[in-house]
């Protein structure tokens, strides 16, 4: 398996968290965001958004109900709207790298019973969950149900275009 640069690939994780504002409940932007810088600046790797169930010490955290593929061919606002579930970035099919979990868990919105165990475990500032799933931190289990398709990624990216200043610091 062919891995970025440690420092390098780090470094640009934390500055794609600098460029996007903390909106909760926003993975599906910030995970399409992150895979088009990622894929730009790491071209010889493989980059994936996925999307589907998260679970935090067997508690349901998110559940996506329904394929976000079924979307392809709507706009990016109607893709947001209707979809449940979590969204996050894998690379080479083994590292999952969640940029939005943190900005959600701390959220006053984010209202389920074990947000202050999250929080003073694992979310205790702005940041990015990595997770090795040749070493997995086993209170975290990520259930994939979609890969997203080229034309949703596109949407969701363009939709990104039209509101960046609602979605982008300056």
């Amino acid at each position: 398996m062919n891995l970025p640069d440690r420092g390098e690939f780090f470094s640009t994780l934390s500055s794609i968290i600098r460029t996007l504002k903390p909106i909760p409940f926003n993975c599906l932007a910030v995970s399409v965001f992150g895979f088009v810088v990622l894929s730009g600046r790491f071209p010889n790797n493989d980059f994936k958004v996925k999307t589907g169930n998260l679970l935090y010490k067997g508690n349901r955290v998110f559940t996506q109900n329904y394929s976000i593929n079924s979307f392809v061919g709507k706009s990016s606002d109607t893709i947001q709207n209707n979809w449940e579930g979590h969204a996050w970035i894998e690379l080479e099919e083994r590292i999952i790298i969640d940029l939005s979990l943190f900005d959600t868990v701390r959220s006053p919105r984010f209202i389920l019973p074990i947000k202050d165990d999250l929080i003073e475990n694992y979310a205790g500032g702005r940041g990015f969950f990595i997770l090795d799933k040749l070493n997995p931190d086993t209170c975290f289990e990520y259930q994939m149900i979609d890969i997203l398709k080229d034309e949703i990624i596109d949407a969701v990216n363009n939709g990104i275009l039209a509101q960046e200043s609602n979605l982008l610091n300056d």
